[in-house]
């Protein structure tokens, strides 16, 4: 008894080395902290990307961290074009020069100036392949039989309803289905979602209920605490499609170096992600990990948002190496060897690996 209460009290002391949550150790830089003021005047008008007095970028041109080699940034990726963020939550030049504590994804500005624009849906292949992919059905031709709950996850990842008595039963038909659905995924052009600091925040959010004489059609998110919908609105804000605010929440989270993440929210992110490669995510995702106070220690290939870090043909194997890794990580702490820790659990029931396996 008191061998078991020694082996839990080991295992849940590895667990918590392996949840400590801190940044990477580097030499973070700390000038220019502070916000830059703005005009919020800007908001009334569409964006002018690059002018020196509008305060937000593309992620797709500024939102990645110092990699070390100066005036060389680490690559940032495709991220959506509507996908934006504040010089105030992260500088653009900050990534040339030093690396910087990032700061939480906490809150998310909501922005649709001018006239409403047409709803824009994905492609329904891209659709379809994005879906494949979170639910990990890759190996499924198009004619393969697909199983009441596979059918049912590939809706549920395409934000289509799922009540229907007989869903699609084969890849090939629930195309068909995309192609005569409407937009599926929809986002709406000229529709933005912006990455905000906290006090920008609390000072547009004081700005919509004073009311201002110029136009915002702002709503500002905290998706922490209420996922889905606006923490506050200004009054002249219209919504736009659903698909649009769930893909963005998603987004902040992936930013914010989440690591769980469920299928249909792996699908959201992979259709706004499209033009990076698995590769070109891993790299960002784990260079920014680095930089929050985050489990540094958790290998990729063992968390749910693998699924968009590495590829389905390497995912497998990748997930068994890192299995094994972790084994053997164990072992070294406990001082045994695998032969030693196969002896002594030999004749228990609890082991299901032969000496072979565990010493491979």
């Amino acid at each position: 008894e008191e061998e078991q209460e020694e082996e839990q009290e080991q295992e849940e002391e590895v667990e918590r080395e392996d949840e400590e949550e801190a940044p990477a150790e580097q030499k973070y830089s700390r000038e220019e902290e502070g916000d830059v003021p703005w005009r919020p005047e800007v908001l009334s008008k569409p964006p002018s990307f690059g002018a020196a007095a509008f305060p937000f970028y593309p992620c797709r041109e500024g939102l990645s961290v110092f990699n070390g080699r100066l005036m060389q940034p680490q690559q940032c990726l495709g991220f959506a074009p509507w996908y934006l963020a504040s010089q105030n939550y992260l500088r653009q030049h900050w990534r040339l020069r030093a690396v910087r504590r990032l700061k939480n994804v906490m809150l998310l500005l909501q922005w649709a100036p001018g006239a409403p624009a047409p709803v824009e849906g994905v492609p329904p292949r891209e659709a379809l392949r994005a879906a494949v992919h979170a639910c990990e059905l890759n190996g499924l031709g198009s004619h393969d039989h697909l199983s009441d709950n596979q059918a049912r996850g590939l809706l549920e990842c395409l934000h289509l309803p799922t009540a229907h008595a007989a869903g699609p039963s084969s890849l090939r038909s629930l195309q068909d289905l995309l192609e005569r659905s409407p937009p599926v995924c929809p986002t709406q052009a000229g529709r933005y979602f912006c990455l905000l600091s906290l006090l920008e925040a609390e000072h547009l959010r004081a700005l919509v209920h004073l009311r201002p004489s110029f136009p915002l059609s702002v709503a500002l998110h905290a998706p922490a605490v209420l996922e889905g919908r606006p923490l506050d609105r200004s009054a002249d804000f219209a919504d736009g499609p659903p698909f649009h605010v769930f893909a963005a929440e998603q987004l902040g989270r992936f930013a914010d170096s989440e690591a769980s993440f469920s299928a249909r929210e792996l699908c959201a992110v992979d259709l706004c992600l499209s033009g990076s490669s698995p590769d070109q995510r891993c790299a960002w995702w784990e260079q920014v990990r680095r930089c929050r106070r985050r489990a540094q220690l958790r290998p990729v290939p063992s968390l749910p948002v693998a699924v968009l870090l590495v590829p389905p043909e390497q995912r497998q194997k990748a997930r068994q190496d890192s299995a094994i890794a972790k084994v053997r990580a164990t072992l070294r702490r406990r001082g045994l060897s695998a032969r030693q820790f196969f002896g002594q659990r030999a004749g228990r029931g609890g082991v299901h690996l032969d000496a072979a396996e565990l010493a491979a």
